[in-house]
């Protein structure tokens, strides 16, 4: 899932008391009222969220939120 976008990137970054955390960065597409693509994106936005492991390390399926903060 790609919440209404691609995905582009993760961050990595380390908070005051050494704690690492990975930021999904997603590029959104910018739509018309149809559903398509528009042909300019400057209005597009970039979605930031944290990234979740599994247990085992592997991604699975992110879910699309409205806010988050970093404890």
């Amino acid at each position: 899932r790609s919440c209404e976008g691609q995905s582009a990137d993760v961050n990595v970054l380390t908070g005051p008391a050494g704690t690492v955390y990975y930021v999904w960065q997603v590029d959104r597409w910018a739509q018309s009222s149809t559903g398509h693509g528009r042909p300019n994106q400057y209005q597009a936005t970039t979605y930031l969220a944290p990234l979740i492991f599994n247990p085992d390390g592997s991604i699975p399926v992110q879910t699309c939120t409205a806010g988050w903060t970093f404890a």
